[in-house]
This record gives structure tokens, C-alpha cells and sequence, in this order.
């Protein structure tokens, strides 16, 4: 198996990241896994278990314009391309072991996704949650991850994006997933009213407007 007992559910957010806000590349004999995020809540969270599950400490970081940062680790390299096939984006895909996994790890792996790629729609009677998605081998396993778990997501071809829309599978993500704590709207949203706010307290308001309609 290429996740391991001990350090499963970290290695899982390492894969995880890899297959969307993070890469692996290489060139020659130099070999590099990388991570790229607004929030430093994410970032401190990837160093964190790359130390844990590969013993790196040394990375590089840069600001452009969000927070960059780089491990340089030939064994990580090969050990994470082993699990998600490819250093393509649009080849790379979600492990068997994730796919196939406990609740916790689907759980897990489906957090990360939604804390790199996910936003809260909730402005005038708007009221959905959307991720981007280029890949569509990625997307599809994705959308059958949800599933898995009792979560009816929409494929969004025009956003290139997954979507959820209804009441009760919008209840059912905050249930089961929602975003991680401490991870904030960024200053890319169309959407500027909630720049700054934890995406769980967005998600929070807006389940309570149904309650309380605007």
C-alpha cells in the first residue's frame, strides 16, 4: 500500500494537496513537491505532515502572489507519484486506497479538496458551495467520492467545477466535511463581502438564512 497505517490520514492531505493546489515536478536529478495557498493555515499544515510522513525540514517559500513553498526530495517524489500516477494534472488521479477507503479517510481526503478549491456562494438569494475542478478524470472521482458518503454533488461543465445547491446536501456537507477551521475567504473571491471570514462561519450564516431569510 503506498499510504501507511501510522501516518495514513497525513499522507492523505499530502495526496490530496498534490492533486490540487500542490505539484510534484522534476527535471534532471532534481526532484521537488510543492504546495501553494493563501491560507497559512494550510501551508503550516503541509510542512507539518511532509516533516511527519517524509522527515523533511528544509523547504523553500515565496510570495507570488500567494504563499509558495518547496520540498526538494527525490524519495518523496517517486513515493507520491507512485500513488497518484502522474506529475500531469489532468492525468494525475485520486489513489484506489483513498477511493476505496474508511469514512475518515474519504472524509479527509474530501476536506482538502473543498479547503484548496472550494468557495461558499451566499450573497443576495445565492446559496451554494462550488469547487474547481479542471480535471475531469480527477472530477469524476471526485463527484463518486461524495456519493460514497451520502452527498449529491452537480457537475458544473461550465465553471469547470463540482456544485452543491440543495438545503439538505449543503447541511449534509457542513455535517459530514465542511472547511477546515481557520481557513479564510481569500482576496480572489468575486464576492468581496466575505474576504477575511472562516469559510465555516460563511457556511454557518448561510444555513441559518434559511431559517432567516434574507
Amino acid at each position: 500500500m503506498c499510504i501507511s497505517v501510522n501516518m495514513m490520514l497525513r499522507k492523505v492531505r499530502i495526496l490530496m494537496h498534490c492533486l490540487c493546489d500542490g505539484w510534484i515536478r522534476s527535471y534532471t536529478d532534481h526532484f521537488f513537491i510543492g504546495y501553494s495557498n493563501s491560507n497559512q493555515k494550510l501551508i503550516t499544515q503541509f510542512i507539518s505532515d511532509m516533516k511527519a510522513v517524509y522527515n523533511l525540514k528544509n523547504y523553500q517559500e515565496w510570495e507570488h502572489p500567494v504563499t509558495n513553498i518547496e520540498f526538494a526530495s527525490k524519495k518523496a517524489f517517486f513515493d507520491i507519484l507512485a500513488c497518484i500516477k502522474s506529475k500531469e494534472k489532468d492525468k494525475a488521479r485520486i489513489p484506489e486506497e483513498i477511493m476505496n477507503g474508511s469514512l475518515s479517510i474519504k472524509i479527509i481526503a474530501l476536506r482538502v479538496f473543498w479547503d484548496d478549491e472550494g468557495s461558499v456562494g451566499f450573497y443576495g438569494k445565492s446559496r451554494y458551495l462550488r469547487a474547481k475542478c479542471f480535471s475531469k478524470k480527477l472530477k469524476n472521482q471526485i463527484i463518486k467520492l461524495h456519493e460514497s458518503i451520502g452527498i449529491k454533488v452537480i457537475d458544473d461543465k461550465s465553471n469547470k467545477a463540482i456544485k452543491i445547491s440543495s438545503r439538505e446536501n449543503i447541511k449534509k456537507f457542513a455535517d459530514i466535511i465542511n472547511f477546515s477551521a481557520g481557513v479564510k475567504v481569500c482576496a480572489k473571491t468575486k464576492h468581496p463581502v466575505w474576504v477575511g471570514y472562516e469559510k465555516r462561519k460563511v457556511l454557518k450564516l448561510l444555513l441559518r438564512s434559511y431559517r432567516y431569510p434574507l
